[in-house]
Order: C-alpha cells, then sequence, then structure tokens
C-alpha cells in the first residue's frame, strides 16, 4: 500500500505505522499477530492501547525472527547454521489537539542479533494526522510520520 496506512492508522497497529493514530480509539484495545513469511521468517507483534482524558497511551512489541541461516567461511565452506532476529518494544502516547489535529509519538528499544553479534539502541518515533474538510468517515486525511529517529545500532565488533 506504500506506506498509506501512515494517514489512515486507527487502531492499536498505530504504534507500529503513526502514532498519531492511537488518538483516534475511545476504549482499550489489545492486538496481536503472528505471520509466517518465506524462508522461515516469522513477525509478530503484540500491542495495548488506553484511551484516558489526558490522551492515549500504549505499549507495544514486534520481534522478527529469521529461520536457521547457513554459515560459510571466506572460501565458502559450511561453518554450521545460526540464527538472526529483531525486537522492538515501543511506549507511545497521542491525543488529538484540535478537532482535524492529532499528534502522537513513540519512544523505542531496539535489539539486533545475528549469531554472536548483538546491537540495541533507542529511537524516537513522531507522527501526525490531519483532515480536511468534514471528520469522520471517508473523509480525506494527510498523514505523516517519521520513524526511528536515533543514533543507529551498532554491532559490538564493529570498529568506532
Amino acid at each position: 500500500m506504500g506506506g498509506a496506512y501512515t494517514a489512515i492508522a486507527d487502531d492499536v497497529s498505530a504504534i507500529a505505522w503513526n502514532p498519531a493514530g492511537l488518538s483516534d480509539l475511545t476504549k482499550r484495545e489489545l492486538g496481536a499477530m503472528h505471520a509466517e513469511l518465506v524462508a522461515d521468517t516469522r513477525y509478530d507483534f503484540l500491542g495495548y492501547a488506553q484511551p484516558t482524558k489526558y490522551g492515549t497511551f500504549a505499549a507495544g512489541a514486534a520481534y522478527l525472527s529469521q529461520g536457521a541461516l547457513e554459515g560459510r567461511d571466506a572460501s565458502g565452506h559450511q561453518t554450521g547454521s545460526f540464527g538472526a532476529g529483531d525486537t522492538a518494544v515501543n511506549l507511545g502516547y497521542a491525543a488529538r489537539l484540535a478537532s482535524a489535529l492529532r499528534l502522537g509519538s513513540n519512544v523505542k528499544f531496539i535489539k539486533s542479533t545475528i549469531a554472536d553479534a548483538s546491537a540495541q539502541t533507542f529511537a524516537l518515533d513522531l507522527g501526525g494526522i490531519y483532515g480536511l474538510g468534514r471528520y469522520g468517515p471517508g473523509s480525506v486525511q494527510m498523514g505523516l510520520a517519521v520513524r526511528n529517529m536515533g543514533p543507529g545500532l551498532k554491532f559490538s565488533d564493529q570498529r568506532s
């Protein structure tokens, strides 16, 4: 969908796409997803959002894992198998600032592992959704999300 969900995010999964969409929730919501993808790749998501009079608070976790990968040395000889996976844990907040303007943000912890090496960092997501014209089903909306702002991942064996 080419990132179209950035403008229409309106459920607990908005924590992953555009945290501003969390502000549309009127009741608490729990969401879970498991996807089996190609080459033994798996994606799992679990999220919870709680609307309050101060805005919507949310927490979520996503895990992307790869099945056993075949290791090779510089000469192309097999060295055994290894695994790889990425984890992200989010805390989010969103609020409606005006009838047409919603803003949200996430703070997330990210960890990436491949074989015996791992890297971790923190990142920030910022999002906004603006409704054009009358707000409601079928209305036109614009969305903007800037995700994963932060220092980036640096594996422990990388040089500075």
